[in-house]
């Protein structure tokens, strides 16, 4: 149901767009445009996990989920053995980063996490906002370019309106 608004999006913005769902402490890619955008650096993605608490989509997710998900999910990386997970455990830190989301209106990867594209030299920034159904998050979208060519004004100028059209139309 998303590969025509993912399509779409590839003909609006120059950089790639993913579809991502919660699975379990993660959120997990299930459609994207890169193979439509000639600017992807990274065009197998499909399957990837991204980090709940460090990456845009994930970020978003968490922001926008119900109160009680919100907690469990929490729960879960903070008592993970892996150190990226623990970060849960800092509340305040959590709390600040969701009421900003959630005023913006989108998430901002962490500027520290790097993404499934590593290995790529060139910095990447995502940006994610919910696809809701009601009251529930049932996706999120996002768009990743490289963190040298656009301030965070422009993005929100140029990226977020056609994403936020984007995930209504989802």
């Amino acid at each position: 149901a998303a590969a025509p608004v993912l399509a779409g999006l590839a003909g609006r913005l120059e950089w790639p767009s993913d579809l991502a769902v919660r699975d379990g402490a993660t959120v997990i890619v299930v459609d994207s445009n890169r193979s439509l955008v000639a600017r992807a650096p990274f065009r197998r993605l499909i399957g990837e996990r991204a980090h709940m608490l460090w990456s845009a989509l994930g970020r978003t997710y968490l922001a926008f989920c119900p109160h009680e998900e919100r907690e469990a999910i929490l729960t879960v990386l903070a008592a993970s053995r892996d150190e990226a997970d623990r970060a849960a455990r800092r509340r305040e830190w959590v709390e600040a980063w969701i009421a900003e989301t959630r005023d913006a209106g989108y998430a901002m990867r962490d500027p520290r996490h790097t993404g499934p594209m590593k290995e790529w030299m060139r910095p990447q920034s995502a940006i994610a906002v919910p696809v809701m159904r009601g009251q529930n998050v049932v996706g999120c979208l996002n768009c990743v370019w490289p963190a040298d060519t656009l301030t965070r004004s422009e993005i929100e100028r140029r990226v977020v309106p056609r994403l936020r059209r984007a995930a209504t139309a989802t």
